[in-house]
């Protein structure tokens, strides 16, 4: 069983780093997770928010949370679509 290898963990100490400046393995992490999001052109506010974004959305322990908000928002357009008829 693979673990969750979080991004905002990982990049903890280089949020205020640009991309050249990152270690190798950091950078093609970078490269890889936030295409074609050019990193260099966020804040390091926003690197850490895009970063928990996808934290969010990659990490199997949210994936039941994940689905509840799917299906509210699948079922609140399907009344709405019903309500309109």
């Amino acid at each position: 069983m693979s673990t969750f290898d979080a991004l905002t963990l990982a990049f903890e100490d280089w949020f205020d780093t640009p991309l050249s400046g990152l270690p190798d393995p950091l950078r093609q992490r970078v490269e890889q997770e936030f295409s074609p999001m050019p990193r260099d052109d966020l804040s390091p506010d926003q690197r850490r928010s895009v970063a928990l974004q996808l934290d969010y959305q990659h990490d199997p322990a949210t994936a039941q949370d994940q689905k509840f908000w799917w299906d509210f928002f699948e079922r609140m357009s399907s009344l709405k679509t019903q309500v309109a008829e």
